[in-house]
């Protein structure tokens, strides 16, 4: 699954929420170079509405999102 938005989490593939540890394939800083980190919180949302699993303990097994299989490849983007 891929998404283009502000970020991701902290930048980082491996040093994320316990909701999206081994989900995250790849992140591309297309948008603002050198930078995947998510400023606002938005990109980091909607990759939990798309990976949500309903099984995280992290997320009372509450979410579930759109594609709860799925690795995700994330592209940065420019905010507003």
């Amino acid at each position: 699954m891929a998404v283009a938005d502000t970020g991701f989490d902290l930048g980082s593939t491996t040093n994320v929420h316990s909701a999206f540890t081994g989900r995250i394939a790849r992140l591309y800083a297309l948008g603002r170079p050198t930078r995947t980190d998510d400023p606002d919180g938005h990109g980091t949302h909607v990759a939990g509405s798309v990976l949500g699993d309903a099984a995280s303990a992290a997320m009372g097994g509450a979410v579930q999102g759109t594609a709860p299989r799925a690795t995700l490849v994330l592209q940065s983007a420019p905010g507003p």
